[in-house]
């Protein structure tokens, strides 16, 4: 199958599981051909999570679609990501908010990411290099979403607290055998948590003050 026809077989399968044109939209006009390996190119739209730079990985499209449909994100919204990776996730975010802000803190795939978006045309996310062990962006808090690209052995309380008052988080949480989307909803009177999928991500690089 040419990747023509595998864009569109994986397309057509996340119209029927995800009831969301914009978020389908937003995803269809990322090349995602264009943040994998070169020996993954015939891959690129295979429903799989991919190996990239640095022992890192690209997740699989259905998980993305499944994370970010949960979040409902608007054009207006502020938007973190934690996790650049590729860059891929990021890109997509872009076409759904205008304020996006990814952090990641192993400095090769920043690098690589960073250089990857502005020539694709996403000039406007701003990537930010991270040290292992900090939480997020400070400098663009409070967040009406953030989405958490690497698993936790726990929900990171840290980042709850740079959810805006009403804000949403979806985060992998568990350990490396597997883990569990959970979704959170921050209000004035607490947080509402709830688990939407099983998932496997690989673990966030952290240090044991960050839980």
């Amino acid at each position: 199958m040419n990747l023509f026809d595998s864009k569109n077989t994986l397309f057509e399968k996340l119209q029927i599981d995800i009831n969301n044109n914009r978020l389908i939209n937003a995803m269809h006009s990322v090349p995602r051909e264009k943040f994998v390996m070169p020996e993954d190119f015939s891959k690129s739209y295979d429903d799989v999570a991919l190996s990239i730079e640095f022992n890192q990985s690209i997740s699989q499209p259905s998980i993305i679609a499944i994370m970010l449909d949960s979040l409902n994100i608007s054009k207006f919204e502020n938007v973190l990501e934690i996790g650049t990776g590729s860059g891929y996730q990021a890109a997509i975010l872009s076409n759904l908010s205008d304020k996006v802000t990814t952090t990641e803190c192993v400095t090769g795939l920043y690098n690589v990411a960073q250089e990857r978006l502005i020539q694709l045309g996403f000039s406007t996310t701003s990537v930010v290099n991270v040290e292992v062990g900090e939480w997020g962006s400070e400098l663009n808090a409070p967040y009406d979403a953030i989405v958490v690209s690497a698993a936790c052995p726990s929900i990171p309380k840290k980042l709850i607290n740079q959810l805006s008052k009403f804000g949403r988080m979806v985060v992998p949480v568990g350990g490396p055998s597997g883990q569990e989307l959970i979704l959170i909803h921050k209000s004035p009177s607490g947080m509402a948590v709830q688990t939407i999928a099983n998932c496997k991500f690989v673990p966030l690089k952290f240090n044991a003050n960050m839980f």
